[in-house]
């Protein structure tokens, strides 16, 4: 939770990791259900992330901008795994241009992703109590 000390891309990537493993946790626990949970990466795509990040990520971001997808391209897999039939019943999958991919030995770790439910689980606790 960065305690000590804050970087911002560090902490990016390890929101991006912990969304994997919590997806893949929660495809896990809804197993039989069928509920399915899957992840996407929605590609490079031109946002206002690097907004307000000072001058030079500013500038930086703004050049880069003009090579990044737009959030519609970025928005198709989403659609497609929320209303394609041909994603039904796919789950604990990792998506990438309508397609499943590997996603990164890190993300695979089942012990981590139960350690990171369970951390959640306490965190929220005082909000979430009755559903555990």
């Amino acid at each position: 939770m960065a305690a000590r000390s804050f970087r911002s891309w560090a902490a990016y990537g390890q929101s991006k990791l912990a969304n994997t493993l919590f997806t893949f946790e929660l495809a896990r626990r809804l197993a039989g259900s069928g509920v399915t949970a899957n992840c996407f990466h929605p590609g490079a795509v031109r946002t206002n992330i690097g907004k307000g990040m000072g001058r030079a990520a500013t500038l930086a971001y703004s050049v880069a901008s003009r090579f990044l997808i737009s959030p519609e391209k970025g928005a198709e897999t989403l659609v497609y795994l929320a209303s394609s039939p041909e994603a039904e019943g796919i789950t604990e999958k990792y998506f990438f241009e309508k397609q499943a991919i590997e996603s990164s030995p890190e993300s695979m770790n089942q012990a981590e992703a139960q350690r990171l439910w369970e951390v959640s689980r306490q965190l929220t606790a005082k909000w979430l109590d009755p559903i555990n």
